[in-house]
């Protein structure tokens, strides 16, 4: 019991002195599970700290990350199952029959999102909550510009980047080319988030995609970038640019 609450203190704060054995990956692996809110995985967790060797330590926190985006995005398998299913993963370790991060994996794929499936969901997923938004189009950057572990959490200071909505959640007259339905369904789509400085998304404002795509092409970010290079803003190019990221996340979020 002594043993494990140090393991669980550690968990729930990822700059604690244990997780220097593990190295940088690792301890920011276990803070993108806690920004993501994923409580239920603590006991899985919390088994593999006690049983892995540190090398399978970080290959199976990469996994962890890569599970519980999956699991956000197609919606889960249901709380009480996932649960369960953790559990029963970590009774396994402790009883020695899943040595590896590997094996752990092997044992997690009837449950955890295929790639064809991840990337459908994501292709048409909404995104109400803005810190899970920012998280996918910061991994998503970092994925497209080629950086290493862009899964690691990438939350920048809100203060400094916001969450930017092409289509404007209270459009002006300059939007009439969406209808009342549309402005619905697209307005909190992924593929109508990106990410702006503050300073500039206030400037932006609920204008209209030509204003706008101004201080799209002077942006920091690729993705944002991008924006600036299309004629104009419908639910066509909201479903296109939405494919696209879905195809960037099977890669940012991967299974082996």
């Amino acid at each position: 019991l002594d043993d494990g609450a140090k393991l669980y203190a550690a968990m729930l704060n990822p700059s604690h002195d244990l997780w220097e054995q593990y190295g940088h990956s690792a301890r920011q692996h276990m803070a993108t599970l806690n920004l993501l809110r994923m409580s239920q995985i603590r006991p899985l967790v919390l088994a593999v700290l006690s049983a892995y060797t540190p090398q399978e330590v970080k290959k199976t926190l990469r996994f962890m990350v890569s599970w519980a985006a999956r699991f956000l995005v197609t919606g889960g398998i249901g709380g009480g199952t996932l649960e369960q299913h953790y559990s029963a993963r970590a009774k396994d370790i402790q009883e020695g029959k899943l040595r590896t991060a590997r094996e752990l994996g092997n044992k997690m794929k009837v449950i955890v999102p295929s790639d064809a499936k991840f990337k459908t969901a994501f292709a048409a997923a909404t995104v109400s909550k803005a810190y899970l938004a920012r998280y996918y189009l910061r991994a998503l950057e970092k994925q497209a510009v080629g950086e290493d572990e862009p899964e690691l959490v990438p939350n920048e200071n809100e203060e400094m980047i916001t969450l930017e909505h092409v289509l404007p959640i209270s459009p002006g007259p300059s939007w009439k080319h969406f209808s009342e339905e549309e402005k619905d369904a697209y307005v909190k789509r992924m593929g109508n988030l990106a990410l702006l400085k503050k300073k500039i998304n206030v400037e932006a404002g609920n204008d209209s995609f030509t204003f706008k795509k101004s201080f799209y092409k002077e942006s920091q970010y690729l993705l944002t970038r991008e924006l600036a290079t299309g004629p104009t803003w419908a639910p066509e190019a909201v479903e296109e640019r939405q494919k696209k990221l879905a195809n960037l996340a099977v890669k940012a979020w991967p299974l082996k």
